[in-house]
């Protein structure tokens, strides 16, 4: 535990450090990962998400904890982040574990690249004549509106992968929840008990169950006890 907090500590260190040396377009976020609820425990330029010490970890992110996805690799890179603004950032996490292997914390870096679009097209219109500068606005136009189509495509296939930050516990159950709600066309009052288990099984696949008070709120949107949800979750694991 001693080596746990060490370690961890050595960390908070290495974001003051990054956050400083990228500057204010990098949030640097140091996870720690040993409680139920994961959350920050550092942050550096962190109104790019708006976050503040103690908000939880991400969806996605939590949903690679659950599949364990840190005994396979070090690091994920380059992932699409989505803020509350509907800008994008790329975004990248390490694995933090200890000398057991033992994952104890999360480094995360988020780009948020917007303002470096914009300050493209600025070239472009002080570097072009104005004759030819209308015809690049007009491919930019195109090259956006196809990268626009692009997006919304891969967004609507990959919606329950796409990162999302939020600020504090509820918020992340929430998320998490109206993410796999999206997928059923009927009222969830009127799932069979076989969509049910399937939807617990989605919830369960994110992480949700590791996050206190989400029992209870899955039982409140579902309409079904809270006996009920453990019993779901004891099929998905058979």
């Amino acid at each position: 535990m001693q080596e746990d907090q060490r370690i961890l500590d050595q960390y908070k260190i290495l974001v003051r450090f990054l956050g400083k040396t990228l500057g204010p377009s990098y949030e640097i976020v140091l996870h720690d990962v040993r409680e139920k609820n994961p959350g920050i425990i550092a942050i550096e330029n962190g109104a790019i998400s708006g976050r503040k010490l103690g908000a939880p970890i991400t969806n996605k992110i939590l949903r690679a904890v659950e599949q364990r996805d840190y005994k396979k690799v070090d690091y994920i890179l380059n992932y699409t982040g989505q803020l509350k603004s509907n800008k994008y950032t790329r975004s990248s996490t390490m694995y933090i574990k200890n000398s057991k292997h033992v994952l104890i914390g999360l480094l995360c870096i988020n780009f948020d690249d917007s303002k470096f679009y914009h300050l493209h097209e600025q070239l472009l219109r002080i570097i072009h004549p104005d004759t030819y500068n209308e015809h690049m606005e007009a491919q930019l136009f195109a090259d956006k509106e196809q990268s626009s189509l692009v997006r919304k495509k891969l967004t609507k296939t990959d919606a329950l992968d796409v990162e999302q930050f939020h600020s504090n516990v509820p918020e992340l159950i929430a998320g998490i929840f109206n993410k796999v709600a999206a997928q059923y066309t009927v009222p969830l009052n009127r799932l069979t008990q076989e969509e049910r288990v399937a939807f617990i099984s989605q919830l369960n696949e994110f992480g949700m169950f590791r996050i206190k008070g989400a029992v209870h709120y899955v039982s409140k949107h579902l309409h079904c006890s809270a006996a009920s949800i453990y019993r779901y979750l004891g099929k998905v694991a058979k």
